[in-house]
C-alpha cells in the first residue's frame, strides 16, 4: 500500500475529476461545500471526505480554503464508490499522522523509506476506522472488520467461525459484506496481510526466511502466501524485495 499527502490551497470556487486513487479531503482552513455524485456536503473545519475514483467534485466556497489530500493506490474496497462523510470530530488522529507524513517527506531522516511505509499502514487503520464509524455500516460487519483488524496476523484465525457467530450463513454475510466493502470477508483480511507483508519484506535481512514472513502476516502455508502475494502485487515474495532493494539503490533512499 503506497499513500501520497500533500497540502493544497483552493482560492475560490472551482471543479476537480479524480483518476485512478481514492482521495481523502481534510479541511484545515475554511469552510466550504463539496458536491459529487449527486449529494451535498457542508465541509468544515477538520471534516473529512473520501472521494472515489474517477469522480467530478465541484468545490464552492466563499473564500480561500487550505485542504490536506491523501491519495490512496490500494484502498479501493473501502468506498465501494461512494463518497463518505467523516466529521472533523472523528479526524483527529488522521490529522496528526497527516502532518508526521508531510514532515518525513520533506526530510531525509535514516530509514526514510521504511518510516514511510509504517506510517502508511497507520494512516491506513486509522482511516479504515473513520471510514467504518462515518459509514453507519451493518453492525455484525463492523464488529467483524474490527475483529479482522485485531486478529489478521493469527494464523489459527477463523474466519468463517467468527462470519458464523454473528448469526447469518457465511454465503449471505459475504453477499452483505461486499455490498458494503466492494470486496468479500477473505478478500479484505488478505488484503491487510499482504499489505503487512510489503512491510516486512522492505525490512528482510539474511536471517529471517520467507516462511517467517508469511507466518508473521497470518500465512500458515508459505506457497499460497506466495501465490497470493504474487496475484496481489505481481511479484513474488523473492522478486518484490529485489525489485525494493533496486529501486531504494536508485533514488537514494
Amino acid at each position: 500500500m503506497k499513500l501520497f499527502y500533500e497540502m493544497f490551497k483552493i482560492p475560490a470556487s472551482n471543479q476537480f475529476r479524480t483518476k485512478d486513487r481514492i482521495e481523502f479531503w481534510l479541511i484545515f482552513n475554511g469552510e466550504g461545500k463539496i458536491v459529487t455524485a449527486g449529494k451535498s456536503y457542508d465541509m468544515k473545519l477538520h471534516d473529512m471526505i473520501l472521494i472515489p475514483t474517477e469522480s467530478e467534485v465541484a468545490f464552492i466556497c466563499s473564500a480561500p480554503v487550505t485542504v490536506g489530500r491523501i491519495l490512496a493506490d490500494d484502498i479501493h474496497y473501502m468506498s465501494n464508490n461512494k463518497p463518505v462523510f467523516t466529521p472533523g470530530t472523528d479526524t483527529g488522529l488522521i490529522r496528526q499522522l497527516f502532518f508526521i507524513a508531510l514532515d518525513i517527506s520533506g526530510k531525509n531522516p535514516p530509514y526514510k523509506a521504511r518510516l514511510i511505509s509504517a506510517l502508511d499502514n497507520l494512516v491506513h487503520t486509522s482511516l479504515i476506522s473513520a471510514h467504518l464509524v462515518s459509514g453507519h455500516k451493518n453492525p455484525y460487519i463492523v464488529e467483524v472488520i474490527n475483529d479482522i483488524l485485531n486478529h489478521a496476523f493469527d494464523p489459527d484465525f477463523d474466519l468463517i467461525d467468527r462470519i458464523i457467530r454473528t448469526g447469518y450463513t457465511p454465503n449471505y454475510f459475504r453477499r452483505i459484506f461486499r455490498q458494503e466493502t466492494g470486496v468479500p470477508p477473505l478478500e479484505f483480511m488478505n488484503n491487510i496481510r499482504i499489505d503487512h507483508a510489503k512491510e516486512l519484506l522492505i525490512q528482510k535481512d539474511d536471517k529471517t526466511s520467507f516462511s517467517e514472513i508469511a507466518l508473521a502476516c497470518g500465512f500458515s502455508d508459505v506457497y499460497y502466501f506466495s501465490r497470493l502475494f504474487k496475484k496481489n502485487t505481481g511479484y513474488t515474495p523473492k522478486e518484490y524485495v529485489c525489485h525494493y532493494h533496486e529501486w531504494s539503490i536508485t533514488s537514494g533512499s
